[in-house]
């Protein structure tokens, strides 16, 4: 459920995945709630300080995407990337820098990470703002389309065809 009218969509090899949609970078207590359901179990959860009385980390706040089922998770929020790793039990962000440009002025970044591909694009493309692919070391695809009045709750407008858009590096068929 898309909220503050933000949004994403998740898909694991060409299959969508809903339960990788507002939830935490790492902690997955959410994932199995009802998308309308998600983003309210969350804030109550992260609203409350830990308790040693610190604010509640970062990555245990909802995310509108998290793609990747190991140690490194690249997420989408609101129109930002963030690339997660917890190897330790200990979750960090790493870095991102845009690399260069690509076709129509769109930020562009390519990166490998422990073996793993990570492709990020900050577009303009009517409401989505963000799209993003990680490449597990096993194979499999994770994909992401982030934007403003995008995502679950919204109309899949850019579903079309089963086509989720056509993207110099990016083109899946979001139907499987």
């Amino acid at each position: 459920m898309a909220y503050s009218d933000w949004g994403a969509y998740v898909w694991r090899n060409g299959k969508r995945m809903p339960n990788r949609e507002d939830v935490a970078v790492f902690n997955e207590a959410e994932a199995d709630l009802p998308s309308g359901v998600r983003i309210f179990a969350n804030l109550a959860r992260t609203r409350a300080p830990a308790d040693d009385g610190r604010p509640t980390p970062w990555s245990e706040h909802s995310h509108h995407a998290v793609l990747g089922d190991g140690h490194l998770r690249l997420c989408a929020y609101k129109e930002r990337a963030e690339l997660w790793q917890d190897s330790l039990g200990e979750p960090y962000q790493l870095e991102l820098h845009a690399d260069d440009e690509c076709v129509g002025g769109c930020a562009y970044h390519h990166r490998w990470v422990d073996g793993h591909a990570i492709f990020i694009a900050s577009v303009d493309m009517q409401h989505i703002r963000l799209i993003l692919e990680l490449h597990q070391p096993d194979g499999t695809v994770w994909a992401a389309a982030a934007g403003y009045l995008f995502g679950a709750g919204h109309t899949d407008m850019a579903l079309a065809d089963g086509k989720l858009i056509e993207h110099p590096w990016w083109v899946r068929n979001a139907a499987g």
